[in-house]
């Protein structure tokens, strides 16, 4: 991606209490056994027990389960409870927190109605640092649920953490990509990728200033898609980096996928449940003669990406492809290094299912994979 222009560096400032490696796990509800991991072959926006997708109602109780009917949403009581249980507990632990923090906060070394007085500094105070395990409890939990309800109030939930803590010290940025790609949304998620990739890597950022771009989660300035790519390095220099490197390759090739599908006659009502919302957004500006260099050229970057994703993770692929569920049926590490199996066993569980949920996506992959003569491409001098 293009570095945006050269703008003057804020002053620096830091934390008072930093803590490099909160831990990943449960925090307030860690007594709880985890929730199994759910793949998702598409994100449900019906009915839980039919295909009905009208006139939907949301369970009360943590509107994140679609049914059509009361009866329908009896049905799924026993199987639902759990699910219901914890994510009602834990807004009611955060509804208390806050309302502690609000009342009591001065007297905790806090200051008065942090909410007010605090910024994004959150994660300088023992009482404000509590609130925010507690919500990334909560996004924890609807991480898990595979509904379009349950994803979107994820996203809310992280950016609202990036709010509270702008130095982002509970890595919602690794999470950010994946939800805003689970919802359609590609050029957001490629903005907010590009944004972290020349701002966020910045050791003088101002990361407590309140004009930073995530003071809203609309504000990262558009980027052009079809951009140059930089040639990323042979590693990547931070597990985050990995991330963006990984959705970034997904963007384009949900871009690659639906140019093929468009450049071999569909039109764009055939076209209308894409997972690229990039291409929807450009089939009237573009002639036809012009597909075949834009999509050769987006399968060069492509190629790029995988090649460093590849270098960055040696496990990752071969996991991702073989279909072993590594990763994703234990436990989330507590601890990862850069480049190491633990790694790729939290950024599977991390992207997997907006994979999933990605046509062709997984297919492109093989492709690559297999290569000439059977051979990872990668390893290889062809391009």
């Amino acid at each position: 991606m293009d570095e945006h222009n050269t703008a003057q560096k804020p002053r620096k400032r830091k934390a008072s209490n930093p803590d490099p490696a909160p831990p990943r796990t449960h925090h307030v509800i860690e007594h709880y056994a985890p929730l199994p991991y759910k793949k998702s072959y598409g994100l449900m926006g019906r009915c839980r027990n039919c295909f009905e997708k009208e006139n939907l109602i949301l369970c009360s109780g943590c509107n994140v389960m679609f049914y059509c009917s009361s009866d329908h949403q009896a049905l799924d009581k026993a199987e639902h409870q759990t699910l219901c249980d914890r994510i009602q507990k834990l807004h009611i632990l955060i509804r208390n927190s806050e309302a502690a923090l609000k009342r009591d906060s001065e007297d905790a070394g806090t200051p008065k109605d942090p909410f007010r007085t605090a910024g994004g500094r959150f994660w300088e105070y023992e009482a404000t640092r509590e609130y925010l395990y507690r919500r990334r409890d909560l996004l924890y939990e609807l991480y898990s649920v595979n509904t379009t309800a349950a994803v979107q109030q994820a996203l809310d939930e992280a950016f609202a953490l990036l709010r509270l803590d702008s130095a982002d010290h509970l890595q919602m940025r690794c999470l950010v990509p994946w939800l805003l790609l689970r919802l359609k949304r590609d050029q957001d998620c490629y903005d907010f990728c590009k944004w972290w990739v020349v701002k966020g890597n910045d050791e003088e950022h101002d990361w407590t200033s309140e004009h930073l771009p995530l003071i809203g989660e609309d504000a990262f300035e558009s980027a052009e898609v079809f951009e140059r790519l930089r040639e990323p390095g042979s590693t990547a220099p931070a597990s985050e980096s990995f991330t963006f490197l990984l959705a970034t390759l997904l963007v384009k090739l949900r871009m690659v996928y639906e140019m093929k599908f468009l450049n071999h006659g569909k039109t764009s009502t055939e076209v209308k449940d894409s997972k690229s919302t990039i291409i929807l957004s450009i089939i009237d500006s573009r002639k036809k003669e012009e597909w075949i260099p834009l999509i050769q050229s987006v399968e060069d970057q492509v190629r790029t990406l995988y090649r460093a994703v590849a270098g960055a993770n040696k496990h990752f692929w071969p996991a991702f492809l073989n279909r072993a569920d590594d990763g994703l049926g234990d436990t989330p590490p507590e601890v990862a290094g850069v480049g190491d199996e633990a790694e790729m066993k939290i950024k599977l569980r991390e992207c997997m299912n907006a994979w999933l949920e990605s046509l062709g996506a997984e297919g492109l992959v093989s492709d690559m994979e297999m290569g000439m003569d059977h051979e990872p491409w990668w390893c290889s001098n062809r391009e």
